[in-house]
Order: C-alpha cells, then sequence, then structure tokens
C-alpha cells in the first residue's frame, strides 16, 4: 500500500473515475437505444409483411 501519495493525484483519479463511468453510461444508453430501434423497424417489417 502507498501511504504517501499526493492529493492532486486522488483527485485526478477521482475525475477519471466520473468521466469513465460517464463514458460506459453513454456507450450502454446508445447501444440500448439503438437496440430498441431494431427491434421497433423489425417489428414494422413483420407487420408490413403480413
Amino acid at each position: 500500500m502507498l501511504i504517501n501519495i499526493n492529493p492532486k493525484y486522488i483527485n485526478f483519479y477521482k475525475k477519471i473515475k466520473i468521466l469513465t463511468i460517464r463514458i460506459y453510461l453513454f456507450l450502454y444508453i446508445d447501444i440500448f437505444i439503438l437496440f430498441q430501434y431494431i427491434i421497433d423497424t423489425n417489428k414494422n417489417l413483420f407487420i408490413y409483411r403480413k
């Protein structure tokens, strides 16, 4: 364990953590929206074929 850590680095690490979490969230939301869109288009195609 490193005991003597500069507080600047801790803040920097926290900022990076928040950024990565945000990026992952945005990616997840984008994938979810895309998935929903694909499902909707498939439903429409299926209805159109009948």
